[in-house]
């Protein structure tokens, strides 16, 4: 993929997330996104962890290298949860209360996403492309009355006016 279309569907992203004021009250400066990622860095799943954090500091450098999105650059912190709940939850606290990020982006596990999804999404720190295949960590996506994608749902009613699914 050539930088030209990278910058172009990386602005399109971020113009979304940016300019509707859709989801946290933190993380996003003028001139920085806080991206935060809990994962098992030195547990029995590192082999995972640790390419995930490789290959997304190697597209986050990439994307900051050629300027960003509209003056922001991106700032990736990672806590390592070795592969247990309890420290899962750790890492998550700290990220979202100390840290401030804006979104989760790639936690490693099932058990760990479910047990910090409830704080996060109550905050309004949308979790992206988590690394598990169970449903239940994508499934808060959908409005389970219609059945429609509550992104777009929370796009359209921001729009109307409404304060959205997540946020009041």
């Amino acid at each position: 993929m050539s930088i030209k279309i990278l910058k172009t569907l990386s602005s399109v992203f971020l113009f979304i997330f940016l300019s509707n004021e859709l989801f946290a009250d933190q993380g996003i400066s003028s001139d920085q996104i806080l991206i935060g990622m809990h994962t098992d860095i030195s547990g029995p799943a590192s082999m995972i962890g640790k390419q995930s954090v490789d290959g997304a500091n190697m597209r986050f450098n990439e994307f900051n290298e050629n300027g960003g999105a509209f003056g922001r650059t991106i700032k990736f912190i990672v806590e390592d949860h070795q592969y247990t709940v309890p420290r899962a939850v750790q890492a998550a606290n700290k990220l979202l209360r100390k840290d401030k990020i804006a979104f989760m982006m790639g936690s490693l596990g099932t058990p760990m996403n479910n047990a910090v999804m409830t704080d996060q999404l109550a905050m309004n720190v949308p979790n992206l492309f988590p690394l598990t295949a169970a449903p239940v960590s994508y499934t808060h996506l959908r409005d389970h009355e219609t059945g429609r994608n509550l992104l777009f749902r929370l796009l359209l009613e921001k729009k109307k006016g409404g304060g959205g699914v997540w946020g009041g």
